[in-house]
């Protein structure tokens, strides 16, 4: 600029040899980014007349150094003057429906509403400039997006992907009179273009404009209908052309979760462990006023509502290698202020004077999300953070939770708006809940703030089908309001039941697996979890399976449909039945019974053998998806992909598993199916059976590295290891008892053991199933007490591993001794003992011995209807000689 500037000066000084005007086109040439030169000359005119003055003295120089002023000439070419660039044409800017997108889109999956790429699916009659006639008929419908008025306004946003000069908009006014608005320029700083009323009938409209910009947007808040059926913009792109979009990707991120750990269950604080444990992970049901009843009085251990200690509800989960997600739902009255009430426990938590697209509009709920976070999380914080009730002791840093969910569907539209959130209302919550809204909102807001390691999940959306928009929209929302320009949640989150069709007939996988696929495209460090799924089994329920027993099948293939999809988190809805005599849905969902009954569904056992069976393991591929067989394969989590057909397992636990079924509800089969499993392997089948939660393992022979199955709809699990792996252990089964075997030298107590072993066939067949039939015969009382302890013992007929012994366990107290070993040759301490104390309940203890003779000893006269043995059949031991008779057993 230094040497532009003493060669305007220069030119300047040749003054009389150089026309005034051409002076002003060569500074308006050389510097067209300042004010045209004419204005400055004008104001330095006076300096220019002192410089005629040193004309003679300046043509002298000029002339004795001409190298001087061509260096100047070299430095800043004298540009002769050119002929303007023309200007643009204005004609029609592409519209696709891809860059077209509603913003109400609560009832986008309904067939009475028509969508916004309705305004531009007709682009091919529209004029090519704006000056031309509309000389064809539009045939597609107004836009109407809603039909329900308290979602209005109803607007859409078209984003041109560059920047475009808009000289023109036209629209087709169709019918009706509702306000139309244009805006253009930022998203949520929009700027009106114009607002009008329409008024005509069936009329194409031209409306002169001039703005520059990428995004517009169309509004109407006055009505559901639009009254418009196409629109067209005009004028000519400025910016540079837009980036194309890449293709989509199928590889699926690896966030180091494993099958058994992605099989999860919805449950509460008051179900009980055992039943739990059936899951990898709890999604729990959590109230926020349970945990948060009034501000800066937060309360876990005891908490508000139930006097709940969630410090070791926690705790014994985490023990119990179950990762629990607390998802934390509704509202608290007090953010109303005092005496005021929400009219629903799941309106958005915030008072109607606040608006819900502003983060900062949601302070209290993640004011309450840090609290959570602070005291579960990893990070200790300083107890000055905390804000406790006064019974409250303050702990931080228990390192008990990772992952918090912030709502349970957030887009319930049958409750109205007031408990809807609009993708851009939710994505601002998630905003606050995450981190603050970048730390905005003060340090002791979000979860972030509190843990850094803490996730956060996003409430589980309800459905599939619209949902790619929903969260097209928050990541919108998060693109325009964050500087980060971060999606806030960790986990992508939905819900999707398939009525009463079967997980394949409902297309299950390939519902979820739209969503893996949208997050392996735009969202690649997000996990996608499903948290609700199932069915009933009440028969009246529009939900219901076939049977109970279909219930526990078609949840298994759910799952495996799931982790097959890609899902990296799959959680059945739930635990237990809210009513199982109720036909309405969901009432009937469990894997057990109702509160305080518990009892096991054969869905409780197919799932936990599913988990147990494909623990440490990873889904690999589907081998096979025809009509009649499925076939998919799992390896184990360490090996990274899968092994060849033809190459050798490693040592250990199994490091590949086979899954078949049928995916059929008509009883299909097929019997001896020849599967493909590798030279040099073992194998063995896990079996659905109810009564067993690791499933019932039968060895199968490899043949040349085939093996024949028998498949049905119930999935069939294969196990295949390498010849040097360890035997599977068998299942612990019923063991039969023959009371002709057992022997006393009391006949009168001979008579009543025997009873104990006299209904064997009402017994559970497995150690972990439920007593469904009632015992009749017990052991009677014998008199005198003096007599006891009573003793007997049965041969079992060939050695037994027991692994459990059961009770029906009646009234009365008394202890109950079994030892190991042969007639004469007792152990001398007994190998379970078990004291009596139960009422009326079958009860089952763990054991771990083998033998086959079992002494058993009576103490009392406690009531005892049955007994059973549990285990399997092991080789032989040494031959123990057996007197002709049964010697005597002092009493």
């Amino acid at each position: 600029m230094i040497k532009f500037e003493k060669l305007s000066l220069m030119v300047f000084s040749f003054y009389p040899f150089i026309k005034k005007r051409s002076a002003e086109n060569h500074c308006i040439q050389l510097d067209q980014n300042k004010a045209p030169r004419r204005h400055r000359y004008r104001k330095k005119e006076p300096k220019m007349i002192r410089n005629r003055q040193l004309l003679p003295l300046i043509l002298s120089l000029a002339l004795l150094f001409p190298i001087s002023v061509a260096a100047a000439t070299d430095a800043v070419p004298l540009t002769p003057p050119t002929t303007p660039t023309p200007a643009p044409s204005i004609q029609r800017i592409p519209l696709t429906p891809a860059m077209i997108h509603d913003e109400v889109i609560a009832f986008y999956s309904t067939n009475y509403i028509t969508r916004a790429t309705a305004l531009v699916d007709e682009q091919t009659k529209v004029p090519v400039t704006p000056s031309d006639k509309l000389t064809q008929t539009f045939t597609s419908k107004n836009w109407v997006p809603t039909m329900q008025k308290p979602y209005l306004p109803i607007a859409a946003y078209i984003d041109l992907g560059t920047t475009y000069k808009i000289t023109h908009i036209a629209y087709y006014d169709a019918n009706g009179t509702p306000t139309i608005e244009f805006y253009q320029g930022a998203p949520f700083a929009w700027q009106k273009i114009f607002s009008t009323v329409l008024n005509t009938y069936n009329t194409w409209k031209v409306r002169p404009v001039d703005v520059e910009t990428r995004y517009l947007r169309i509004m109407s808040p006055d009505s559901c209908d639009s009254g418009i059926k196409e629109i067209a913009l005009y004028g000519y792109q400025t910016g540079p052309d837009p980036v194309p979009a890449g293709e989509p990707t199928g590889t699926k991120p690896n966030f180091g979760i494993t099958a058994d750990q992605a099989i999860g269950i919805n449950a509460f604080i008051d179900d009980p462990l055992d039943k739990m444990k059936v899951a990898g992970h709890i999604r729990e049901y959590h109230n926020w006023s349970w945990t948060g009843p009034a501000a800066d009085q937060d309360m876990f251990n005891p908490s508000a509502a139930g006097k709940w200690d969630f410090d070791s509800y926690y705790k014994k989960l985490k023990d119990a290698g179950i990762e629990v997600i607390p998802c934390i739902q509704g509202n608290a009255n007090w953010i109303l202020g005092a005496g005021q009430t929400f009219s629903s426990k799941n309106n958005k938590p915030l008072p109607p004077d606040r608006n819900a697209e502003v983060a900062s509009s949601y302070r209290e709920h993640a004011a309450h999300l840090y609290q959570y976070a602070a005291r579960y999380g990893t990070q200790p914080v300083d107890s000055s953070r905390l804000t406790l009730a006064d019974d409250q002791v303050k702990k931080s840093g228990l390192g008990l939770l990772k992952y918090y969910e912030n709502n349970n569907e957030p887009d319930k539209t049958w409750e109205g708006r007031s408990s809807y959130f609009s993708p851009y209302e939710f994505a601002a919550m998630c905003s606050a809940d995450y981190d603050g809204h970048e730390g905005t909102m003060g340090p002791n807001i979000g979860i972030k703030n509190a843990d850094p390691q803490a996730k956060l999940v996003m409430g589980g959306l309800a459905g599939i089908d619209d949902k790619i928009e929903y969260l097209e929209l928050m990541k919108f929302w998060f693109e325009h309001n964050r500087k980060d320009r971060k999606f806030a949640p960790d986990v992508l989150n939905l819900h999707y039941y398939t009525g009463k069709e079967s997980p394949e007939k409902g297309k299950l996988k390939n519902k979820v697996a739209q969503i893996v696929q949208w997050r392996n495209q735009n969202l690649p460090d997000k996990e996608v979890w499903l948290t609700e799924f199932g069915w009933d089994t009440n028969s009246h329920s529009p939900l219901a399976a076939p049977s109970p027993d279909v219930q526990g099948q078609w949840l298994v293939r759910g799952y495996l449909a799931t982790l097959a999809a890609g899902v990296d988190r799959a959680t059945m809805y739930m635990i237990r039945d809210v009513a199982s005599w109720s036909g309405e849905k969901y009432a009937s969902s469990g894997l057990v019974g109702q509160k305080y009954d518990w009892t096991p569904k054969p869905s409780w056992y197919y799932v936990y053998t599913m988990k147990n069976t494909l623990k440490g393991m990873v889904f690999d591929r589907a081998i096979k998806e025809s009509e009649n067989l499925y076939i998919y394969k799992f390896v184990s989590g360490d090996s990274g992909s899968s092994t060849t057909s033809g190459s050798s397992a490693g040592t250990g636990s199994p490091k590949e598993c086979y899954v078949l079924w049928c995916p059929t509800s008509d009883g299909t089969k097929l019997d001896n199916y020849r599967l493909s499993v590798g030279t040099n392997k073992k194998a063995y089948t896990v079996t659905l059976e109810e009564g067993f939660t690791e499933g019932i393992k039968a060895s199968v022979p490899v043949d040349q590295g085939n093996v024949l199955l028998n498949v049905t709809e119930k999935p069939l699990f294969l196990m295949v290891t390498g010849q040097d792996a360890p035997e599977m252990e068998p299942t612990s089964v019923k063991i039969p008892i023959d009371n002709a075997r057992m022997y006393s030298n009391n006949p009168q107590a001979l008579v009543q053991f025997k009873r104990l072993a006299d209904e064997q066939s009402k017994a559970p067949q497995g150690p972990a199933a439920i007593l469904r039939k009632t015992f009749t015969t017990q052991f009677d009382d014998i008199w005198p007490l003096r007599l006891f302890p009573l003793s007997a013992y049965v041969d079992l007929g060939r050695p037994y591993r027991i692994t459990h012994i059961g009770f029906y366990d009646s009234t009365g107290r008394g202890l109950i001794k079994f030892y190991k070993g042969a007639p004469q040759r007792w152990d001398p301490t007994p190998d379970l003992v078990y004291d009596l104390y139960f009422y009326n309940q079958w009860v089952v203890k763990e054991a771990g011995f083998t033998t086959r003779y079992l002494n058993i000893e009576k103490y009392g006269n406690e009531d005892l209807y049955e007994i059973a043995l549990y285990g399997y059949p092991v080789d032989e031991e040494p031959v123990i000689t057996e007197p002709d008779s049964p010697p005597p057993i002092t009493p």
